[in-house]
């Protein structure tokens, strides 16, 4: 994956974390469509995940963690009511065949179960209701431990008719459709999630940001050395080498009146030299820079230059 598509994959989580999150799970654990809600209050609400496509369709574990990741939780029907009202919303639907796994399964399957296993069945969410809608000749126990709702209609009708919301113990990997439900004490499992997921993501985002900046800085600071000194804290010895002092400024315009006796045959009268005042005396001192040069002789140019220097220091 190179730095472009980490980047992008980055903004999206920053900006949008449930789609980033579906990129990264493929769509798994996704519950899909909408969410119904009847009217009362305290009435909970249904969502009706249908896949046209088997490679969308999840088994019971995956349905369970869609449900949750959504807020809800598998479908658990309490009452005969609630049965009717499922299967009013799947009539409105008008999807092809297709069952749906509800929240109702059992701990363990094997051959020794075989006998009477309906008493072993529990709601996923904790609901004690002992309703069931069991098809005439389920549960068949045996390996076969989560509950899917028929959902056969082109099916030709067996014994007990149509396979129509009835209720069969199914293997639990098998793929399938499946019911998600909504109750108002239900917290919301979606909210949290997406915060943190923001806030690590616009964190990540920064630090990744400030460490291409400075490579970028670093790599090109021959054409930027002003920035470079700038972040790096270079600039404080430049100014301090670009500070002068009056006593340097004495010192340079004496040195230079030197250099300047050397390449010419006069300097002038009598430099004067201000100084300080002592912090021991409150009188000036003052300094005489007193220089006499001797041209050398015409025609000779590898003759010396005889020069003479007088200081003389005054103070009471």
């Amino acid at each position: 994956m190179d730095l472009r598509t980490i980047l992008y994959h980055l903004l999206l989580f920053c900006f949008d974390p449930s789609t980033a999150t579906s990129l990264i799970t493929a769509d798994i654990f996704e519950a899909r469509g909408q969410r119904v809600c009847k009217a009362g209050k305290g009435k909970p609400c249904y969502k009706l995940a249908y896949f046209s496509e088997l490679r969308r369709k999840l088994n019971f574990v995956e349905a369970e963690r869609a449900c949750r990741r959504d807020g809800g939780q598998l479908l658990s029907v309490e009452s005969e009511s609630e049965q009717k009202i499922i299967e009013q919303l799947i009539t409105e639907l008008r999807p092809t065949d297709g069952d749906f796994w509800i929240g109702l399964r059992r701990n363990h399957g094997g051959e020794d179960s075989n006998l009477d296993c309906s008493s072993q069945y529990y709601w996923l969410d904790g609901s004690k209701s002992t309703f069931r809608n069991w098809h005439w000749d389920e549960p068949s126990c045996g390996y076969e431990v989560c509950v899917v709702m028929y959902h056969q209609p082109s099916a030709p009708p067996g014994i007990g008719g149509l396979y129509m919301f009835q209720w069969n113990d199914d293997n639990c990997e098998t793929k399938n459709n499946f019911i998600c439900k909504y109750t108002a004490a239900e917290p919301s499992y979606n909210v949290y999630p997406a915060v943190i997921g923001a806030a690590i993501g616009g964190m990540l985002f920064a630090a990744i940001l400030t460490v291409l900046l400075l490579m970028y800085i670093i790599r090109n600071r021959n054409n930027n050395p002003r920035l470079h000194d700038l972040l790096f804290g270079r600039q404080h010895s430049q100014s301090r080498e670009n500070i002068n002092f009056p006593e340097d400024e004495v010192v340079s315009k004496s040195e230079g009146g030197i250099e300047e006796i050397g390449g010419s045959s006069s300097l002038g009268p009598a430099m004067a030299l201000p100084r300080a005042s002592s912090p021991l005396t409150s009188s000036p001192v003052s300094a005489t820079l007193t220089t006499t040069s001797q041209a050398p002789p015409s025609g000779d140019d590898n003759e010396p230059v005889s020069v003479t220097i007088t200081v003389k220091a005054t103070g009471s």
